[in-house]
C-alpha cells in the first residue's frame, strides 16, 4: 500500500512540475541508419541543456556538443569516416543519462544496447525544497542538505523504491543550499537558491 501511495505522489509531483509526457516522448531516441552509416537522434521533448558525446572503445572522446535550450528536433551524426569498432553515444540532460552501444563494421551498423539512468528531481516551491528519486534497485540512497558554507543541515539514508524528501526552509536563512544525493552508482549535486 505504501508503494502505491508513493507512486501516486510521484505522479502528482511530476504533473505539478511540468514533466509529464508520454513514455515514448520522454527520452531521446537514437536510430542507426545502416545504409548511410548515420546515427539519427530524435529529441521529442524540451530540455534546458542537453550534452551529446561519442566515444570509441578506448573511451577517447570523438565528438561532443552541448545544446542549450533544446527544442524538439533531429540531430544526425555521419559515422562513415570513423573506423570500424564499438562506440558509445551518450545524451545527458536534467532528467536522465542515456548510453547507447553502437557497432560499426563492414557488414553491420547497429545499436547493440541502450542504458537509461534517471536523475533525481529537485524543486524549490516557495519554502519547500522537494527531492524525488526513483531508486530502481531499492538500494541505500544517501541524501544530504548543506548550506552555502557547506555546513551539513540534514543527512538521511533511505532505501525505498520511490524516494520523496521535503525540507521546509521557512525558518532558515536566505541563500544557496546544496543537496547531494548518492546511490550505489552515482552522486548527484544540486544547488538551489532560496530567496
Amino acid at each position: 500500500m505504501r508503494n502505491y501511495f508513493k507512486q501516486a505522489i510521484l505522479f502528482v509531483f511530476l504533473s505539478l512540475s511540468g514533466f509529464t509526457t508520454k513514455a515514448s516522448e520522454a527520452s531521446p531516441l537514437l536510430v542507426a541508419d545502416e545504409s548511410t552509416k548515420t546515427l539519427i537522434l530524435q529529441i521529442s521533448y524540451r530540455a534546458e541543456i542537453t550534452s551529446l558525446k561519442l566515444t570509441d572503445h578506448t573511451n577517447t572522446v570523438i565528438y561532443t556538443e552541448t545544446i542549450v535550450d533544446t527544442q524538439k528536433g533531429v540531430k544526425e551524426l555521419d559515422m562513415k569516416r570513423f573506423s570500424d569498432g564499438t562506440y558509445t553515444f551518450q545524451t545527458d540532460d536534467a532528467l536522465r543519462k542515456m548510453a547507447y552501444t553502437v557497432i560499426k563494421n563492414k557488414s553491420e551498423f547497429k545499436i547493440m544496447s541502450k542504458k537509461e539512468t534517471l536523475k533525481p528531481l529537485v524543486r524549490l516551491n516557495g519554502t519547500k525544497l522537494s527531492v524525488l528519486f526513483l531508486n530502481k534497485g531499492a538500494n541505500d540512497v544517501s541524501i544530504q542538505l548543506y548550506d552555502a558554507r557547506e555546513r551539513e543541515l540534514n543527512s538521511v539514508i533511505v532505501n525505498d523504491a520511490v524516494i520523496q524528501k521535503t525540507y521546509n526552509l521557512a525558518q532558515t536563512y536566505r541563500g544557496n543550499y546544496i543537496i547531494i544525493i548518492e546511490d550505489s552508482n552515482d552522486t548527484y549535486r544540486h544547488e538551489v537558491l532560496f530567496k
